[in-house]
């Protein structure tokens, strides 16, 4: 292991060492590496030293003692992503000592989900409904790191947003998740597990135990044709009504004709 400052060439194209010194060190596989350190020679010299032996232990596939784990749970999380990384940390680790709000929309250390949606090109409409859904979701399985989370938990969670509410008569105040809703949940919790694992902050997809509802076999709004008798009812009832939408009552009765005979539709 050593220490070092790295050079590089300033605007005026006068060499400059950097402000931050490194560490390059072989890893538990014979890797040379070089991790980015302090500021301070001496505060970096005692990191590489402790990143020395955290390869020993790797290499040796022996646990950790508890002033190794203490260490690295105070290391920047910039540190602990990069040995994670590498390896030496077990990512699963790593992402259960972040809140999973900060995998979602990020935090002081680096990006997060919602960043990684918006660089793709998707709208903010799109990425706030997908942060928004796995975020309640979390909430609703009251799961605050990684390690809460389970397939079977979330499931249980979703299963319970399909029931209707309903108050003391009986009468529904409030409609559950149809499969369409229940299906939009299941894709964005995906979404972000399979990012998870691709970044490297979980080994494990927790999600991926979820599947979607048929949405044919059980359709939360039946859909049909009107009755002759229920179409005269809304012709009549419309014909007869107050302007809407800057349209007469007779007028809005036309344009429904226009729909019915034709198939004629919004878009």
């Amino acid at each position: 292991m050593r220490v070092y400052q790295s050079t590089y060439k300033d605007r005026s194209g006068n060499t400059t060492k950097t402000a931050h010194w490194y560490i390059d060190f072989s890893d538990h596989q014979g890797t040379r590496r070089r991790l980015p350190g302090l500021s301070d020679k001496r505060q970096t010299e005692a990191l590489g030293r402790r990143i020395v032996d955290l390869v020993g232990y790797k290499a040796g596939a022996q646990s950790l003692p508890p002033d190794m784990s203490k260490w690295i749970e105070n290391l920047p999380p910039r540190v602990r992503n990069v040995l994670a990384r590498i390896g030496l940390l077990d990512a699963n680790r790593v992402a259960g000592m972040r809140p999973l709000a900060e995998h979602v929309d990020g935090g002081a250390d680096g990006p997060g989900w919602r960043q990684f949606l918006t660089a793709k090109g998707n709208t903010t409409k799109h990425v706030d409904l997908f942060c928004g859904r796995v975020l309640r979701a979390f909430e609703g399985c009251e799961a605050l790191f990684w390690s809460d989370l389970s397939a079977t938990k979330l499931l249980t969670w979703l299963d319970r947003q399909r029931v209707d509410t309903v108050d003391e008569q009986g009468r529904v105040v409030a409609r559950g998740f149809g499969a369409h809703a229940f299906n939009g949940y299941v894709t964005a919790l995906n979404g972000f597990g399979r990012w998870m694992v691709r970044e490297g902050r979980a080994t494990e997809n927790p999600m991926v135990g979820l599947r979607k509802l048929n949405a044919r076999v059980a359709p939360r709004h039946e859909r049909r044709a009107l009755s002759v008798d229920e179409l005269q009812w809304l012709l009549d009832t419309t014909r007869q009504g107050p302007e809407r939408r800057g349209m007469t009552g007779p007028e809005r009765a036309m344009l429904y004709r226009l729909a019915v005979e034709t198939g004629l539709r919004a878009n």
